[in-house]
């Protein structure tokens, strides 16, 4: 893999050894700044039941690219956190290690969802080949999976005409691409002021007409105000500018901010900001 201009990798490390994940970190970091490389890495190690372990796991998955597992935690098989990853993140590769050297716990684990199957004491060089291996295959299955749905999108769109057709089926297919939660956001002109509205969404718990009935100004969000001034898409990290404006929403219905990576996008005609 070319490791020039690699964007930061966000690992996380799932292993109930405080002392093996800290050990395991330092291995990354040190080999991260000897080859100009951005590894963002984060550590769990507390264990907890399986149905809390669960939530947890689909819950952080957005913020990551890649999970460093632990097969046995404490009263908890990490085979059976995997699930749980992809629902929060479907485009996540999971990294499973395990004292055991077998080739059936090499198939379950497979079989149950990881990317790879690693025996301990894995070599620094071993890892990193993995992840980037696991990278390099999300990036290739990412730009197929981009070629496909635009070609299903643009024969589709071609036979709508209502504007709220046309809305669905931009959100569906940017849901299809492996965006979780798709908003599209409608552009108006009211008292000389730009309006947000509410158009349409995927994956979301809030009510479909009670998301049409969101409104706010474009000055008063930081977030879709710098992205109209730049005018091109803006990849932002959780809420680093501050609250966004329909957070009081997203609690309202059970839902949490972005935490992880998200793009704002805004969609040109010409001249026009449509959203």
């Amino acid at each position: 893999m070319n490791t020039e201009h690699l964007p930061t990798v966000h690992l996380l490390i799932i292993e109930d050894d405080e002392s093996g994940a800290q050990a395991l970190e330092r291995r990354l970091r040190w080999l991260a700044r000897s080859r100009n490389r951005s590894f963002k890495i984060k550590t769990h190690t507390e264990v907890s039941d399986l149905a809390s372990m669960k939530t947890w796991a689909q819950n952080v998955a957005p913020e990551f690219d890649v999970v460093l597992l632990d097969q046995q935690l404490k009263w908890v098989n990490g085979l059976e956190l995997i699930e749980s990853l992809h629902k929060g993140n479907p485009h996540l590769s999971v990294l499973v290690f395990t004292g055991y050297n077998t080739p059936e716990d090499g198939v379950r684990a497979r079989k149950a969802g990881a990317w790879d199957y690693l025996i301990k004491p894995v070599e620094t060089e071993e890892l990193v080949l993995a992840i980037d291996k696991a990278l390099e295959w999300q990036r290739t299955r990412s730009e197929h999976r981009w070629l496909e749905v635009l070609y299903h999108f643009s024969t589709r769109i071609q036979s709508l005409s209502d504007p709220q057709k046309v809305a669905s089926a931009i959100v569906d297919a940017v849901a299809e691409l492996g965006f979780i939660r798709p908003r599209l956001w409608r552009l108006e002109e009211k008292e000389g002021k730009q309006i947000l509205r509410g158009w349409a969404q995927r994956g979301s718990r809030i009510e479909v007409e009670a998301f049409r009935n969101v409104t706010f100004a474009v000055d008063d969000t930081t977030y879709s105000k710098r992205t109209l001034a730049s005018r091109d898409p803006v990849i932002y990290q959780g809420r680093e500018l501050g609250p966004g404006q329909i957070d009081h929403l997203l609690q309202q219905f059970g839902e949490s901010p972005p935490r992880g990576l998200w793009v704002d996008i805004p969609l040109w005609a010409g001249e026009q900001c449509l959203g």
